[in-house]
């Protein structure tokens, strides 16, 4: 692998580890959120229950993302990924054995979502700020794009082979095969050296180790302006997310069939942005390629509400996919780039859960907006709304002056 390439932190034994184990679960978790979602809607037959099983693996993740941060800047981060992912695990056998028997209910499958949403909530910043102790800074961005990648190339593998083991072995096979795939995780995190937590003399309560995050956040430049625009990238651009299956269903008339290929599409996507960015921002700075993939995001949403049929929905919503995962991931390479050492955690905590609060907020105005207007135009309305966002910092200039230069 040449220097310059998407996949040139692969290199570095650790971090290759690191992304190996991540990639098994992030399939085997898809194969999870596809097997479950399946269950409580051929069980139930009621829509309230997908959204409360929804809701109940999401919610942790605005409420515990700051307290896992303080949590990421005082502990050893790798007993802590280990814990949680142990944790996570467990809560997935049970999963499993509850499904084998016959004795899965909606309830039971919401508490136990909520049960790993809070582990995944509480170890994210340990997890992510561990990435910055396996690569060096300048291939940071690169490594933060490939472990987006493969996430998203997790949502496209793995809702097909949940539909694969469902239908050969049926929904607890789908299950067990998510539980052996945390193992993974763990086989990686043996054999990856992590250095301890710096607690470089911060001796405060929970609550103002938090506070003391957003001070240093507004205080720097960088981690300003990615706090920023994770900000309004959330609230003017990841509605569509949410509004997928409402797209495919309400505006194009379509079936499952016309959901999977939006979503796939999405995802595919994102494993195109994630790659990309780390070639962007070597060539134009973080800060450029940032506002650019801004930019993208909102004629992206124009582009996907106007799509007059399905394939050009596809086609806008791989711009937009790749466009919107760029965000997030120059967002958190930022973050974790230009972080004081012993608030690195504390800092993507707070990041986590900006998009926790925002996101659900941000879709279920939108949704209502739809419910008005229609969601094409509503959709539409979200892109126009995000360019003139953009279009008032420009003109205003106080951002875009060190933005659009090239930076670091």
């Amino acid at each position: 692998m040449r220097a310059g390439s998407p996949f040139y932190p692969l290199r570095h034994r650790g971090y290759a580890a690191y992304w190996a184990g991540s990639f098994i679960s992030n399939i085997g978790t898809w194969m999870e959120s596809v097997a479950l979602t399946y269950f409580v809607a051929e069980t139930t037959r009621r829509g309230v229950w997908s959204g409360v099983v929804a809701a109940a693996g999401f919610l942790p993740i605005g409420l515990l993302s700051s307290f896992g941060g303080v949590v990421a800047d005082r502990f050893s981060r790798r007993p802590v990924v280990i814990a949680a992912t142990t944790v996570q695990l467990v809560v997935a056998g049970v999963l499993t054995v509850l499904a084998r028997g016959g004795n899965l209910a909606p309830g039971v499958i919401a508490a136990l979502s909520f049960v790993t949403g809070c582990a995944g909530a509480l170890s994210w910043p340990s997890y992510t700020s561990a990435m910055r102790d396996l690569v060096p800074p300048e291939e940071l961005t690169a490594a933060v794009g490939l472990g987006s990648a493969s996430w998203n190339l997790g949502r496209v593998l793995g809702p097909a082979a949940a539909g694969l083991v469902i239908t050969l072995g049926g929904v607890a096979w789908a299950l067990a095969v998510n539980t052996i795939s945390f193992l993974a995780v763990l086989l990686a995190l043996a054999m990856v050296r992590l250095p301890s937590a710096p607690r470089l003399g911060e001796n405060t309560g929970v609550m103002k180790s938090m506070l003391n995050a957003v001070t240093i956040v507004r205080g720097h430049p960088e981690l300003r302006l990615s706090f920023s625009a994770l900000l309004v990238n959330t609230m003017f651009g990841s509605a569509f997310i949410a509004l997928i299956p409402a797209m495919a269903k309400l505006v194009f008339r379509g079936t499952s069939r016309t959901q999977s290929a939006l979503v796939t599409a999405q995802g595919l996507g994102a494993v195109a942005g994630a790659l990309l960015l780390g070639l962007l921002t070597s060539r134009y700075g973080h800060r450029a390629s940032l506002f650019g993939a801004m930019c993208a995001v909102a004629a992206a949403t124009i582009l996907y509400g106007l799509a007059p049929s399905t394939p050009f929905a596809v086609v806008a919503l791989v711009g937009l996919g790749g466009s919107y995962l760029m965000v997030l991931s120059g967002c958190s390479a930022i973050g974790q780039r230009f972080a004081p050492i012993d608030f690195r955690g504390r800092v993507i905590g707070l990041n986590t859960t900006v998009l926790g609060l925002v996101y659900p907020v941000a879709s279920v105005v939108v949704g209502a907006v739809s419910d008005r207007v229609g969601l094409r135009q509503a959709t539409v309305a979200s892109g126009v709304a995000y360019l003139m966002v953009l279009a008032a910092i420009v003109l205003k200039g106080r951002v875009t002056r060190p933005l659009l230069r090239s930076g670091p």
